[in-house]
């Protein structure tokens, strides 16, 4: 330990053995250094505060009240924040357009009570233990072993106890999830979120807070929160073993809820009373939502597609140019739902002409 660091341990009163043995050698003897730890009591610092299993208050706001969002609804929303509460670990799951990603950001920013506190990090097929974990990394004229965004969270939240901290992973299963955690999948669990429930790493790096090189484990205020699409083909099954340390919340196309075309209505024709407008405006929302339940309905009774290939209600969530709403739709319909369709059933050519077809009846 170099002399600075054991210096700062001096001033803050605290009476480590790196600095006793630096007092030691400045030639102090036993009971001087005892007079001195007497009369300095250790300063206290937010890294001094006791870990608990809720490290600060529940927001002043429930997560439903501050949510920039239509769904999910209010009751789901606060169950989130519950469950991530309990299991200290989620997932949301979904077809693509559920607003998966769009849902965990707001959750993570709510739920820590600042940006600054969530720690944000994309999976994808090459990323690895290395790049998440720990790993040697190349710098000007040598390599280095640097810390991947679990154990700089991990350090985050060990050192600003007084706080909750974020990790965000998006696109979770896009990764080999299991080779890209290592022996730090055992950490994940909300009963082993202590200093003595340490794993020990193959590569030494900087040392944990009042740990070694070696040793690093996930505290009780870190939380991690993964969003996963249930349409991506080119996965493996996310295994058992981390199935049972996350709770999954799913996540569904909003076209069958009974709100969702009072909501589009509003979205199309927001700011005005105006009767025909409105009017207007929610036969377009009709249609959308009746084709919608068309295409889903056929995905779902696919044997080849099923459920987890749904498509979402996030495509219409953009908003729609004053008084086009039919044309705005039918752009979304040609540009994004049937190009997503024709990869779908790239392989089954009688599936993506029916898909296509109830595509097009949009515009009928």
């Amino acid at each position: 330990m170099s002399p600075w660091w054991q210096i700062m341990e001096i001033a803050l009163g605290r009476r480590t053995q790196a600095a006793v043995d630096y007092l030691g050698s400045l030639q102090y003897d036993r009971d001087a250094i005892d007079r001195y730890f007497v009369a300095n009591p250790p300063v206290p610092t937010e890294a001094d505060a006791p870990i608990h299993s809720h490290p600060i208050t529940q927001p002043a706001a429930l997560f439903s009240q501050v949510f920039h969002g239509f769904l999910p609804r209010r009751a789901e929303l606060d169950g989130m924040v519950a469950k991530l509460d309990s299991k200290k670990a989620i997932i949301l799951q979904g077809p693509p357009g559920t607003g998966k990603t769009f849902i965990a950001d707001q959750l993570a920013v709510h739920f820590a009570g600042d940006r600054s506190r969530v720690t944000r990090v994309q999976f994808h097929p090459a990323f690895s233990y290395e790049d998440f974990v720990r790993g040697i990394r190349p710098s000007t004229d040598h390599f280095e072993v640097v810390d991947g965004p679990l154990l700089v969270a991990a350090r985050q939240a060990i050192i600003h106890k007084a706080h909750r901290h974020v990790l965000l992973i998006d696109e979770f299963n896009r990764a080999n999830v299991a080779r890209v955690l290592g022996e730090a999948l055992s950490l994940i669990e909300a009963d082993k979120r202590r200093r003595e429930h340490a794993v020990r790493l193959p590569l030494g790096g900087a040392p944990f807070p009042d740990g070694d090189a070696h040793s690093v484990w996930l505290p009780e205020n870190l939380y991690i929160i993964a969003t996963m699409n249930t349409a991506d083909r080119s996965i493996a099954l996310v295994d058992h073993a981390l199935r049972r340390r996350f709770a999954f919340i799913d996540l569904v196309p909003a076209f069958e809820d009974e709100a969702f075309v009072p909501w589009l209505v509003d979205e199309f024709v927001s700011g005005t009373d105006n009767a025909q407008e409105r009017r207007a405006a929610e036969a377009v929302a009709q249609r959308i939502a009746s084709a919608m339940r068309r295409i889903n309905d056929s995905i779902r009774k696919s044997k080849v597609l099923g459920e987890g290939h749904r498509l979402g209600h996030s495509y219409f969530c953009g908003g729609s140019p004053s008084g086009a709403t039919a044309d705005w739709a039918k752009q979304i319909f040609e540009s994004e739902i049937k190009p997503q369709l024709r990869e779908y059933c790239a392989d089954d050519p009688r599936l993506g002409a029916e898909l296509l077809q109830l595509a097009s009846e949009f515009d009928r």
